[in-house]
């Protein structure tokens, strides 16, 4: 029987296809990213996090709109920590990439900004409550949690009246 590869090794498989391909499956990738920036932007922040980081892409674009913000990236997948030390080299003192596992996430500090976009879907129910139990130990008092992700929706009417191009 083969054994299952899980998240990581999916993750670290994917990772040199990955900024392509993620344009292609996800239609509105570029939207997504915009909205979080003009959240964002209502209140800027000092220390973001980015849960399930990948190459890096979120990080770059928070970090290009808001000049005085630290990140930090966590991830799974050494692979895709790789493409994002890449992505965002030069800006050393403001980002930081760990790995981390999302399910468990090994979180230090607290955050004004904590976002995770495309990557909650990964995790079971229990593991969820988890995850948003622990981001409320770690966000600030007014601060803000973006999640962009997929989700099923409650019935098959909301299906229909939300079906996405």
């Amino acid at each position: 029987m083969t054994e299952p590869k899980g998240v990581g090794r999916h993750f670290d498989e994917w990772a040199p296809r990955y900024d392509a391909q993620i344009r292609e499956m996800v239609p509105r990738y570029e939207e997504i990213h915009d909205t979080l920036i003009s959240l964002l932007a209502l209140r800027p922040p000092r220390r973001f996090l980015d849960l399930g980081a990948g190459t890096g892409y979120t990080i770059h674009r928070v970090l290009e709109a808001f000049g005085g913000v630290t990140a930090t990236g966590l991830d799974v997948s050494g692979e895709m920590l790789q493409r994002a030390a890449q992505r965002l080299y030069g800006m050393d003192g403001r980002v930081e990439l760990r790995s981390s596992d999302i399910v468990e996430p090994q979180i230090e500090g607290r955050y004004d900004a904590i976002a995770s976009i495309l990557a909650v879907h990964h995790l079971w129910p229990d593991e969820k409550r988890h995850l948003f139990s622990r981001i409320w130990e770690h966000i600030e008092p007014g601060g803000i949690f973006v999640i962009a992700d997929y989700f099923r929706p409650a019935s098959d009417r909301l299906l229909e009246l939300y079906r996405m191009p």
